[in-house]
């Protein structure tokens, strides 16, 4: 009845456009031709899930506010009481701001969102994973672990939910579990590569090294492109020893996704235990530049640059500016830190100043245990002691 309906009453406004006018017509044709693509005629994503939603009469619904608007003014005009026009702007505009301030609210970020949709829907189950990804990401693990078995519990075979519930179990450090899932997602979708690799980063959790490259193999055979499960297959290669095996994964994985900091970080780290240490400034150059904050390239770069064999890859200045960033970041209170920037000070010819870091740093090292470390300050602060800058024969990171 509604299509027939909605037919029989375009109908009436074309065949009586000459007492009504054509305004209402315009209206009613103008909704429903914006209309007419959202009714389930045409294929859209959102269609898998929901064949309704409010939001998709947003285009259409101005037409019909018009032809209000457009009645109230006549119906004004004809009563000859322009004041009827004022008390309707004066009471339906705070209306619809009020209205669209409570919509907006629902849409002031995901999490609010999906809220929302399960307090109207709570058997939506793939809002209550879609919630859980938001969750996760913001760090609310065990948050997340729940919203992604209340999506289990309402569809027991839905991939992403064991997928994301594994992600979630794997951040708690409970692989063995996590596993479980990417095994059930694997059983439901064999080809799906992201489940492949994310099952071998559990096992390489658990110290299954070859199990794991396995994984990361097969979803590299799936996914050529698949960044994530280079960059995992490159972590696996380092753990075995196979440098440069790990290099090459590394670089396809950037390749792929060029922003991929944690990538290039590990490349930097690999490189220099390739003995390739200029190629690895580079990668901690861009890590620094991506993730301005993160501690173990900009203490890994400033060390190079202060303390490498070879002049051509010192730079004191630039050492002592990431080495002061470093030392900003731990609050001064980290050991390793404060001695890369007591060998940048060295670097730049600072020796005072570099001897009092390398003592805050030997304090702090006796402190934690680390003798190794201590008796690498030792020997740095007697060079500097004696007007000589610290060299690291090894170009590696104490």
């Amino acid at each position: 009845l509604f299509p027939l309906g909605s037919l029989a009453l375009l109908a009436a406004v074309w065949l009586l456009r000459g007492r009504l006018g054509r305004g209402p017509g315009v209206a009613l044709f103008y909704y429903a031709g914006t209309l007419f693509p959202v009714l389930g005629l045409m294929n859209f994503y959102w269609m898998r899930y929901s064949f309704v939603g409010d939001h998709l009469v947003y285009l259409s619904s101005p037409a019909v506010l018009a032809m209000i608007v457009v009645l109230i003014m006549q119906i004004a005009a004809k009563l000859r009481r322009p004041l009827l026009l004022r008390c309707f702007a004066l009471l339906v505009l705070p209306l619809f701001a009020a209205l669209t301030w409570r919509e907006a609210g629902q849409y002031r970020d995901a999490e609010k969102l999906w809220h929302t949709t399960i307090s109207r829907n709570p058997a939506c189950w793939l809002a209550y994973n879609n919630l859980a990804v938001v969750l996760l990401q913001d760090g609310q693990v065990d948050e997340a672990v729940a919203h992604c078995r209340r999506a289990l519990e309402l569809k027991p075979d839905y991939i992403l939910a064991h997928l994301n519930l594994g992600n979630a179990l794997h951040q708690k450090g409970r692989a063995d579990e996590a596993m479980t899932h990417y095994k059930k997602a694997l059983e439901l979708k064999p080809d799906f590569a992201e489940a492949h690799s994310n099952l071998g980063e559990s096992l390489l959790r658990n110290g299954q090294v070859d199990e794991a490259m396995t994984y990361y193999q097969r979803a590299l055979q799936l996914k050529p492109d698949f960044a994530e499960a280079h960059f995992n297959l490159g972590n696996a290669y380092i753990q075995k020893g196979q440098v440069n095996e790990a290099i090459t994964h590394y670089q396809n994985a950037l390749e792929n996704k060029p922003d991929y900091s944690e990538v290039h970080l590990n490349l930097g780290n690999a490189l220099l235990q390739a003995g390739r240490a200029d190629e690895s400034v580079v990668q901690f150059e861009l890590v620094v530049k991506i993730n301005p904050t993160e501690l173990s390239a900009l203490n890994n770069l400033a060390w190079i640059l202060a303390t490498s064999p070879e002049a051509s890859q010192r730079n004191g200045a630039r050492a002592l500016e990431v080495a002061r960033r470093a030392n900003q970041v731990t609050g001064g209170n980290h050991p390793q830190i404060l001695l890369t920037l007591s060998a940048a000070d060295a670097e730049c010819g600072h020796f005072a100043e570099a001897d009092e870091n390398a003592g805050r740093a030997l304090s702090l090292a006796i402190a934690q245990g680390n003798t190794v470390l201590a008796d690498t300050i030792r020997n740095a602060r007697s060079l500097y002691q004696s007007g000589k800058p610290f060299r690291e024969n090894r170009q590696a990171v104490p």
